[in-house]
């Protein structure tokens, strides 16, 4: 299985891709209202404008949510180890791996899958403060903690 600083890398990957996305998406709507308010007036360049600027305040708000996840996966420490589960632990159970940092999801690198989920998840708060040999249950699934690193 790869690493903790792999996984950590490759989600920043991801958010760096996903960021600038959303980036691209704002300038388009910024380019759009630009050129929409030299060619239109009346009631509907008005319902238009605003909802370009609708959509405009929501993809800040993903941008800014997606930069404090870059933030908190720069904040986790990959040289420490934990004898148990606390944010940022990469947690080896029997039924995967699951990295304590962001709710990014699955993720795979080199056809290994490994679950991201954030520490206030149902799972990540299931898993906070285990140890090794631990067993939880969670939706009916029950994980034998394996490994914490």
């Amino acid at each position: 299985m790869n690493n903790k600083k792999e996984i950590i890398e490759h989600c920043r990957i991801l958010l760096v891709e996903k960021l600038g996305e959303l980036k691209n998406q704002v300038n388009e709507l910024m380019q759009d209202a630009e050129s929409d308010s030299k060619s239109s007036a009346g009631d509907k360049h008005e319902t238009a404008r605003a909802m370009m600027q609708l959509e405009q305040e929501k993809l800040n708000r993903q941008i800014s949510e997606f930069q404090k996840q870059e933030e908190a996966l720069n904040n986790i420490r990959t040289d420490v180890e934990n004898d148990e589960v606390r944010l940022g632990s990469l947690v080896k159970t029997d039924k995967g791996s699951i990295l304590i940092a962001i709710p990014l999801g699955k993720v795979t690198i080199t056809d290994e899958s490994c679950m991201v989920v954030s520490p206030i998840s149902p799972i990540g708060q299931a898993l906070m403060g285990l140890k090794v040999k631990s067993k939880m249950e969670i939706n009916g699934n029950s994980f034998k903690i394996l490994s914490i690193a």
